[in-house]
């Protein structure tokens, strides 16, 4: 799969990239708690490599229960590049079948509600053999089937192009990310399209198998739109007028929330949505265990302070605000709350848009450098952080977080701020001091807009960055606006930007956002260095090699500079105390509301 971005609360997915190690829940004296896992531990596959999960029968129901989130989901489809968003997660992953489960301990199990079983039968060629249960049904009565297995590739494994906006070509299907798909054959129907047995083939081996065909959408309502045509007749290499206008109703049908198109076949539906709030009823179709509440309402209340007041007037019921210092103070305090604060799997970051000229060349990754050298990220983390997580440092490494096996920091000389040394790397490639004290070469001003959401915890980090620049001759300025993660970061309009990203345990899936060209490379990097890494990693079933291919990866973008990573992540989450279980925000697909059918109100 691929990682996505992070809409605001704290994260950005389908199945992202590395997912960390949880710690586990500890309450504290004042009916707050401190820890990681989802439920009481995280953990909600059983124990084993090839475990399966079954939803409880026994969750007690609830009639409602309101959720704060500061992005509204805004569309069904959450795999294309345009669309790919955290907030979008909170509502597939309770509608959208999946052939494996993330649970909050970062466990990887097959769901046992839909599958019947999952089986690499050969590693060379690698060969998995898919059986889904005869049961598993779409919301309209129509059977979850190989069709919806194919669509999920063909959409990621098509070379097919169609005219962009400004005439370029761009992929007919606008995946967000390829990896897996494009080293599968098309996937074998055994027993007919509308049947249940789906066998995959690939040409190159792919480790992270089990992240695929997660969050399947219905293939028979795309082929419907486009005629009745049938969707295992196109192939990978297809580039008819028929292939085009079938990507044209995948990618139209499923923009927002069409009902009659964004059919459920997990625990919940959808029953209404609108820019305040989307709201999930139980699919009392399902053929698993039932879900808890009857109605989950995901509500638009913005900042922390906001929710925290809701959330006192029981307003709602679980809030998950952006991780700030005086919000997890005030949330420790409060009676009847039970509070969750621990090091997650998102991590914060500023990409510099390397598509700019300003940016390119020596004279541009002298002004990169200088930029790192001018960001004080201790700063940072002392004044934004601590107060929520007092262990959090700054990151020092992209694909794998301070606890996770393989972690070296590869930016420890990038800690604190080092105005001096910040000019001298500046002078040293021929920029110059202008009377306005910005450094200037050749006409062109050391000056650029650090891009971010509405979030206060990144208004306050712009400000952190451009004060301690502005004292190495290095103007940045302030570019707010509410649809950046939405419209402005998928079309690259912006010079930095300031965002998360958010993983699971499928490590390959984070090769999408740098690889050259990748779905959800936003900021157009690009590194031959990386790419050939990217490439083996892609293929390597040796878990050990596999990290040797990400540390080469890691190092790539250390010496390019094209990114600076701020810290990662400590999610909160906060629940009326009369909620149970102890929720947890792990930044698996869904954030907090991974598992929400298992809630209950006592």
């Amino acid at each position: 799969m691929k990682l996505v971005r992070i809409g605001s609360a704290a994260a950005a997915v389908a199945f992202s990239a590395a997912m960390l190690a949880g710690c586990s829940t500890a309450s504290t004296s004042d009916g707050s708690s401190e820890g990681g896992g989802g439920g009481e531990t995280g953990q909600m596959c059983p124990e084993g490599d090839n475990s399966a999960f079954e939803r409880p029968t026994d969750v007690k129901p609830t009639d409602e229960i309101v959720v704060a989130v500061e992005e509204i989901p805004n569309a069904y489809n959450n795999d294309t590049g345009q669309s790919n968003s955290f907030a979008n997660s909170g509502v597939t992953t309770l509608v959208q079948p999946s052939a494996f489960l993330v649970d909050g301990d970062e466990n990887v199990c097959m769901d046992g509600d839909l599958m019947e079983s999952v089986e690499m039968t050969s590693e060379d060629p690698q060969v998995v053999e898919y059986k889904i249960k005869e049961e598993a049904t779409w919301s309209d009565g129509e059977p979850v089937s190989c069709k919806d297995f194919y669509l999920d590739w063909l959409k990621s494994a098509s070379a097919s192009t169609s005219p962009g906006e400004t005439g370029e070509a761009v992929p007919a299907f606008d995946p967000a990310g390829t990896s897996g798909y494009e080293q599968m054959q098309a996937p074998e129907c055994t027993d007919g399209p509308d049947g249940k047995t789906i066998k995959t083939t690939y040409d190159t081996p792919y480790p992270d198998y089990k992240s695929l065909f997660a969050f399947l959408e219905p293939a028979h309502i795309v082929e419907q739109a486009a005629g009745g045509v049938d969707v295992t007749s196109f192939n990978k290499d297809d580039s008819s007028p028929e292939l085009l206008a079938f990507a044209e109703q995948y990618r139209t049908l499923f923009e927002g929330y069409n009902l009659d198109a964004a059919l459920s076949a997990g625990p919940y539906k959808i029953e209404s949505a609108s820019p305040e709030q989307v709201v999930l009823a139980a699919n009392e179709d399902y053929w698993g265990g039932k879900a808890g509440p009857q109605k989950l309402v995901l509500k638009a209340l913005f900042g922390a302070q906001t929710q925290i007041q809701a959330l006192q007037n029981q307003e709602v019921q679980v809030i998950q605000p952006q991780p700030d210092g005086a919000a997890a103070q005030q949330l420790r305090g409060l009676e009847g709350v039970t509070f969750n604060a621990y090091a997650g799997l998102t991590y914060e970051h500023i990409d510099f848009n390397m598509a700019l000229p300003i940016f390119q060349g020596e004279a541009g990754k002298a002004l990169r450098k200088a930029t790192f050298q001018c960001v004080d990220r201790q700063e940072i983390v002392d004044k934004l952080v601590a107060d929520v997580n007092p262990d959090t440092v700054p990151l020092g490494s992209f694909m794998f977080m301070p606890d996770e096996d393989g972690y070296e920091d590869l930016y420890a000389d990038y800690k604190t701020k080092d105005i001096d040394a910040a000019k001298k790397t500046l002078e040293d490639a021929g920029w110059t001091m202008g009377a306005d004290g910005v450094y200037e070469l050749n006409g062109q001003k050391a000056t650029f807009r650090l891009g971010h959401k509405i979030v206060d915890n990144r208004a306050n980090i712009s400000q952190l960055v451009a004060a301690s620049c502005a004292e190495a001759g290095i103007q940045i300025t302030d570019d707010v606006a509410e649809n950046f993660n939405s419209d402005r970061l998928p079309a690259s309009d912006f010079d930095t930007a300031l965002f998360a990203w958010v993983g699971n345990p499928f490590k390959t899936s984070s090769v999408a956002n740098y690889t050259t060209g990748g779905g959800s490379n936003y900021n157009n990097y690009s590194s031959e260095k990386f790419d050939e890494a990217g490439k083996k990693a892609l293929t390597e079933l040796d878990p050990g090699k596999l990290d040797e291919y990400l540390k080469t990866m890691d190092e790539a973008m250390a010496e390019d500079l094209h990114s600076i990573p701020l810290y990662q992540f400590s999610d909160m989450v906060a629940q009326v105390d009369t909620l149970t279980p102890v929720l947890t925000y792990a930044g698996v697909s869904g954030g907090v509301l991974w598992n929400a059918y298992l809630w209950e109100m006592e």
